[in-house]
């Protein structure tokens, strides 16, 4: 009889996912989102719930974009009140949710009490954030809004995506 010495068992730690899973980027993208747009806020509940569209069509560009490694980005209707989620073709992705776009204020608002979308600027895409297959911006940009006389701008970071209130 041979002494052999008892194999050991090794991790193959080769087989680690090389893109992050969609779950992953989700709540990424939720604790991060969040805590830029809380501060809108102390602007009033009209800005706080229009931040928080904005930031869910965002994420749900990023989500796309890193789901499928195509391109996908979030088109701003400026002197409107809809964002809409688009594939790299420009057409509109079918969200059940939200199936005729993202609304900052609801298709009932009055007129007077509604936030717009006074504008939007990324760069070379003018009003469209658009996230590469990795999920990073293509640009980073601005959204400006305007309630009344009151009106805010939420800046998208180039590197990260960032949500912030400027």
């Amino acid at each position: 009889m041979t002494n052999r010495e008892p194999r050991r068992m090794s991790r193959n730690t080769s087989r680690m996912p090389t893109r992050p899973t969609l779950l992953a980027v989700f709540v990424l993208s939720l604790l991060v989102g969040t805590s830029g747009v809380v501060s809108l806020g102390t602007h009033g509940p009209a800005f706080q719930h229009s931040g928080e569209t904005i930031r869910e069509a965002l994420e749900a560009a990023r989500a796309l974009a890193l789901e499928t490694g195509r391109l996908h980005g979030v088109v701003f209707e400026v002197g409107g009140d809809r964002a809409a989620v688009v594939d790299q073709d420009g057409s509109l992705v079918s969200n059940p949710l939200t199936p005729s776009g993202y609304a900052l204020d609801g298709t009932d608002a009055d007129p007077h009490q509604r936030v717009t979308i006074e504008a939007a600027d990324f760069g070379t895409t003018r009003h469209a954030a658009i996230f590469d297959a990795d999920g990073v911006p293509l640009a980073g940009g601005s959204v400006v809004l305007r309630h009344g006389d009151t009106v805010a701008e939420l800046h998208v970071d180039a590197a990260t995506g960032y949500v912030a209130l400027r």
